[in-house]
């Protein structure tokens, strides 16, 4: 009896893994050893950065302002002032030079730094984003007007350098609007604004705040946009970029933001979104990067919201994004976006293995501020007792008791976030109710915690959770790329896929989704999934998984 096709392909999916893993494992040890400029350590929080980087045995040249906490850490420091935007690169790669020994790659994982991170890597001969791309995506007015030039989705939008420019945009943007700096991180000074008077109270009140002293970010400018709200569900799409196309791609739901100053209230990996709406993001987030913004290697971190009149871009950070979300991303798909980027930037082509299905799921809430209060040290005690809780994945304070909390009508803080796990979405979204529900006894008052939602059909019933149900089927055309093509692919091909081969990985073309020979792109994973794809000339969409709705079955016991 002839053995089902299912059983066959999950036999080389499973075999491809496992190539695939190898593959990585060659990547790690071309990576051990190499030296590596870092451009900007940023906060301590960054530590981790820093601790995985002697995990893979890498050396790092630091280049930063001086008494950065992150100097006595390093091999090699070069303190350089690098909020002279004119003369910092110039700087920091005489600095480098001035060490005498070789360099194998430039990268950051600081936002302030990343034009100037672009500007090192071309003067030290590395690979690397242009200045002009990475300038793009710092300037939020620069990306709106690249999006709008390449064709792409764009609310209406108008730069304000002054009152004078604010009336012009009253006048031309639709209300509501958002009103944000164009240099701004993290929602800082971005407000929702219903009207003229709004937007100009706004105005007149964040202007007043914006300076070097206030966050050095502004020492690229404090200019504002002015630009359409737009509504929706708001997410995530974090890329990986291999010589301008994207290799991998994860999508973070974000819940309903805290209006009007959109903190970050709640988050799921991986999305609860249905599959049309993730292809439709990937997509347009790819396009955005590779198309509009310019970006060919290493990461992006993709706002993004799926309105009324489908997907649009937020913003575009050509960077990883911040935590926790990429040790989610590493949690949850396997992928650790920090290895792929010390790769990347040493010229080591990437291209992780995505899993069909994730390895776990979470749930995360912020801890917001409602009031004004004292953060003490029974507070910081008891949230972090909430580790040795198994439903948690962890607990996140980034302040340091006792420390005074800003809260209504001052306005709100973030003082960092509790994740909860689970074997499905469902499950790791009642534990974090559990965990930090009004009924758990373990939130300070002052504090509040938004509690994740899944969409009707997704909720679990009050007596007891859903059914298992199948996976999608896979198609046959996977089937007949990994037998015919990837069948004998030796491991070293992976490794060294040769950057701007039209339509291989190696000498080996890929089938498209819809079972038509052909690329989707120059470099592509050797992902039996799909989940990899070519930009910007994107011709079919990436086939995607609706893993939301997918529980594992439990073995059966023998």
């Amino acid at each position: 009896m002839a053995e089902k096709p299912e059983k066959r392909l999950s036999a080389l999916s499973q075999s491809l893994a496992a190539m695939t893993v190898s593959a990585q494992d060659q990547r790690r040890t071309a990576l051990k050893g190499k030296r590596i400029v870092i451009v900007g350590a940023g906060y301590i929080g960054k530590k981790v950065i820093f601790d995985r980087a002697v995990e893979l045995g890498i050396k790092i040249v630091l280049v930063d302002l001086p008494g950065t906490w992150a100097a006595p850490i390093v091999e090699h420091f070069c303190p350089v002032d690098t909020l002279d935007h004119e003369h910092a690169a110039e700087e920091a790669v005489k600095a480098v030079k001035a060490l005498n020994i070789p360099v194998d790659g430039v990268c950051t994982f600081w936002e302030n730094d990343v034009p100037l991170c672009a500007q090192v890597a071309a003067g030290l001969g590395k690979i690397g984003n242009s200045y002009e791309s990475c300038m793009t995506a710092r300037s939020k007015y620069n990306t709106r007007a690249a999006m709008r030039k390449a064709g792409l989705p764009t609310p209406a939008f108008h730069m304000i350098r002054s009152p004078a420019d604010m009336e012009d945009a009253i006048a031309k943007v639709p209300f509501p609007c958002v009103l944000k700096p164009i240099f701004g991180a993290e929602a800082q000074g971005a407000s929702k604004v219903m009207n003229g008077d709004e937007a100009r109270a706004a105005f007149n009140h964040i202007r007043s705040k914006l300076s070097v002293e206030y966050d050095t970010i502004y020492s690229w400018g404090c200019e504002f946009i002015l630009e359409q709200y737009l509504d929706g569900d708001e997410v995530d799409v974090d890329l990986l970029l291999w010589d301008g196309h994207v290799v991998f791609h994860s999508i973070t739901d974000n819940l309903e933001t805290n209006e009007p100053d959109f903190l970050n209230t709640a988050s799921l990996l991986p999305t609860v979104l249905p599959v049309k709406k993730q292809v439709q993001l990937v997509e347009l987030a790819s396009r955005t990067c590779t198309n509009a913004v310019g970006l060919r290697y290493g990461a992006a971190h993709v706002e993004m919201k799926y309105t009324s009149n489908g997907p649009h871009i937020v913003e575009v950070n050509a960077r990883v994004a911040g935590n926790p979300y990429f040790e989610w991303i590493r949690t949850v798909w396997g992928v650790d976006f920090i290895e792929e980027v010390f790769m990347c930037c040493c010229g080591i082509p990437i291209c992780p293995f995505k899993p069909e299905m994730p390895l776990t799921c979470l749930a995360g809430s912020f801890l917001l501020s409602n009031s004004c209060a004292l953060f003490t040290q029974a507070d910081y005690d008891k949230l972090m007792s909430l580790t040795s809780d198994a439903r948690v994945y962890e607990v996140k304070i980034e302040v340091e008791p006792p420390y005074t909390v800003t809260g209504a009508p001052k306005g709100r803080e973030e003082l960092g976030w509790i994740t909860c796990n689970g074997t499905t979405i469902q499950s790791a979204v009642r534990h974090l109710y559990q965990v930090t529900g009004p009924d758990s006894g373990n939130i300070p008052p002052y504090l509040s915690c938004k509690q994740a939602t899944l969409p009707a059909h997704l909720r679990e019933p009050e007596d007891g959770p859903v059914q298992p149900t199948a996976p999608p089927k896979k198609q046959d055309s996977t089937f007949a790329y990994v037998k015919e093509k990837l069948g004998g692919v030796p491991e070293e091909a992976l490794l060294n896929t040769a950057p701007g081969k039209a339509g291989s990985i190696g000498s080996y073309t890929r089938v498209g989704s819809c079972g038509r020979a052909g690329s989707l792109g120059k470099v592509l994973s050797p992902n039996v999934h799909g989940h990899a794809f070519g930009s910007p000339n994107l011709r079919e969409p990436p086939r995607v998984i609706e893993y939301s709705t997918y529980k594992p079955q439990q073995p059966k016991q023998s």
